[in-house]
């Protein structure tokens, strides 16, 4: 009886050794993404979901994906350089091309989020009054989707353009409201006088009720050129990782499972970027932050 405990003791300790090189041999993916502020933030369960996400990554390639959270965009920049053993993290557009000569230093491939069924937004300026355009928008209530800085960014760089001034010098008030619907709902009933948000909110909220195109007039478009986050790989992430992400993103309904967890986070797909496309991006933020450098040596 001896001899058979000590002969099943030493299996175990093979079989545990053996499963401990196998998990060592996996290439592991560290992905961070910011929680405050972000489109994350609306969606219930959405910390959640991203595991889940992770989880079935990993599944599917026979990897091993972590999910890290972190407080906004400044500690996961820093933590992806500081921290060698981060693959992916996520940023809000703004920020990216604030720091993107750095980025691209450490980085070689980038990704967005498709919150509706095209990559590129769209950006409404809206109104209650049917005469207003973007000049009238000086002294009035203002309100945003306050998870959308993309929104700010768009309307504020008209302000500069238009008036040599920021949009909080122009209006009475700006209001961040907790989704792009709301800010709607707001100007339909007079709470607010004018509000941003995307093309694809519009066509929904009309859809539902066809009684707002009579109250709210459209008063300013965007360019299709924005986007609310990016995504970056860093430099040394294996071919691999990089094509079991990609690869996976690219079908993500293609269970039940996955359309439960896209379902939380309203994503349609993950779109890839090239270098062209963020060139050209990159122009557009260029231009608003010359403006904002213009304005800050005028005062």
């Amino acid at each position: 009886m001896r001899y058979i405990l000590l002969l099943f003791f030493l299996i175990s300790i093979l079989f545990a050794n053996e499963h401990k090189q196998i998990l060592d041999n996996k290439e592991i993916s560290n992905y961070g993404f910011y929680s405050k502020g972000s489109f994350l933030s609306k969606f219930k369960n959405s910390q959640l979901a991203l595991k889940m996400l992770g989880e079935e990554i990993g599944k599917a390639y026979d990897t091993k994906v972590n999910i890290i959270f972190y407080k906004d965009n400044i500690d996961v920049y820093k933590a992806f350089k500081t921290n060698n053993k981060l693959t992916m993290i996520i940023l809000g557009t703004k920020f990216f091309y604030e720091n993107k000569e750095e980025i691209d230093k450490i980085a070689n491939s980038y990704w967005t989020i498709a919150l509706n069924t095209k990559a590129y937004r769209q950006l409404y300026l809206i109104s209650n009054h049917k005469n207003h355009n973007f000049k009238d928008i000086k002294n009035k209530i203002v309100s945003f989707n306050k998870y959308d800085k993309t929104a700010f960014t768009w309307i504020n760089k008209k302000s500069f353009e238009l008036f040599k001034k920021p949009l909080f010098k122009l209006t009475q008030n700006i209001i961040e409201e907790k989704s792009e619907s709301v800010a709607l709902l707001k100007v339909f009933f007079k709470k607010s006088n004018m509000a941003v948000i995307t093309k694809s909110t519009w066509d929904t909220m009309v859809e539902l009720n066809p009684s707002i195109k009579n109250k709210i007039k459209i008063i300013q478009k965007s360019n299709y050129n924005q986007i609310p986050v990016i995504g970056i790989f860093k430099n040394n992430t294996s071919s691999f990782l990089l094509n079991s992400f990609f690869d996976f993103t690219g079908n993500l309904n293609s269970n039940l499972r996955n359309k439960q967890i896209v379902n939380i986070l309203k994503i349609d797909y993950i779109y890839k970027i090239n270098k062209q496309e963020l060139d050209k991006l990159g122009l557009y933020y260029k231009e608003y932050f010359k403006l904002k450098e213009e304005y800050k040596k005028s005062l």
